[in-house]
């Protein structure tokens, strides 16, 4: 994903994830070069509050993305983090294998 596509996604999920839910707290250190966010209670899975991404293409196409084809779930004794695995480039667009799983 472009680097400023990118650090607006990032953005919004700060909001989202942070703000909103009151459920997370950033994480850039535990796993290193991802962003993740780790769960401030006791691990849940995918839950309703963390979201999916939806790319809209010219034309009207679009793809919708559920939080498992956009974050990598890491649990570590009774820690709970989801890592955002949507990277940012400088030059292309360009969706990976993780992202269009079971499509």
């Amino acid at each position: 994903m472009l680097n400023g596509a990118h650090k607006k996604l990032v953005s919004k999920l700060d909001s989202i994830l942070i703000t909103a839910t009151g459920d997370f707290e950033k994480d850039v250190v535990t796993f290193k070069d991802k962003i993740c966010y780790k769960r401030m209670r006791k691990p849940q899975g995918f839950t309703a509050n963390i979201p999916s991404v939806n790319y809209y293409f010219k034309g009207g196409a679009h793809l919708d993305l559920p939080p498992q084809n956009v974050f990598e779930q890491k649990l570590e004794r009774d820690t709970e983090w989801f890592c955002f695995n949507i990277v940012p480039d400088q030059q292309m667009n360009l969706l990976g294998a993780y992202q269009q799983a079971d499509f």
